[in-house]
């Protein structure tokens, strides 16, 4: 019943998921038009458009899936299908994890597309970049693997904030049903967990294979977080809807 769960979710928010990647593939586009650099006025323009929809959307996609289906007119009628408190939060996390992550590829994909019809050497830019790595095959191949876990880094942490915002609206909207208090928690428990990933990641640089370490710890991190706000949310559900 989990795809039954991610299909009910998706229906709810496919007009603003559609608007959302339509306006992310324009503002790719755009960038083969924007002149100069990223850091300049015509890709400044688009980079910063291309996040404020991002930002728009995701926040929209949130408040339907985490609040209206809980804490507004649509909240008894959702909470009645034949679907368990776990495939409901899963179904949930899942679904705004998902959106995330494509929509961080887009944003990727259109500053690559940038980097191409601006004329920007790419050749230039990988060997500035290898120029700063150790001279080491050892230290080149952690970085390969390093770069070959960032996906999945970006995936767990999509995971951990989706499940974090479910899991203050579920604390916080039943006694206040205002949002933006739920997302200033959101926003402040956020960075407060990414300062602590990344200062947990400092103890590995001067180890070896300390960038593999650095990324695998910062994934285990966000799926052992994400793992316990999903008991949560569970146990929220289970005791306000018997279900």
């Amino acid at each position: 019943m989990l795809n039954k769960s991610i299909l009910l979710n998706l229906r709810m928010v496919k007009s603003d998921m559609g608007t959302a990647v339509g306006l992310m593939i324009i503002c790719a586009v755009l960038y083969m038009f924007a002149s100069g650099s990223i850091f300049f006025p015509g890709g400044t323009v688009v980079l910063l458009a291309t996040l404020l929809v991002y930002i728009i959307f995701y926040i929209k996609v949130v408040n339907k899936i985490c609040f209206r289906s809980f804490f507004d007119d649509e909240g008894s009628m959702y909470m009645t299908l034949p679907i368990s408190a776990k495939e409901t939060v899963l179904g949930k996390i899942l679904t705004i994890a998902g959106f995330s992550t494509f929509m961080q590829v887009l944003l990727i994909a259109g500053m690559m597309l940038f980097l191409f019809f601006t004329g920007v050497s790419t050749d230039s830019l990988l060997s500035s970049l290898a120029a700063e790595l150790p001279p080491l095959d050892e230290s080149r191949l952690e970085t390969s693997i390093a770069f070959g876990l960032m996906p999945i880094s970006v995936f767990a942490s999509c995971l951990f904030s989706a499940a974090l915002i479910l899991t203050v609206f579920l604390k916080l909207g039943l006694q206040k049903k205002k949002l933006l208090p739920c997302w200033i928690i959101y926003f402040i428990i956020s960075k407060a967990v990414t300062f602590v990933i990344e200062q947990i990641g400092k103890l590995f640089e001067d180890i070896s294979l300390g960038i593999v370490l650095d990324e695998m710890i910062g994934i285990l991190f966000f799926l052992v977080i994400t793992s316990l706000l999903v008991k949560y949310c569970v146990k929220n559900l289970e005791e306000r809807y018997d279900v």
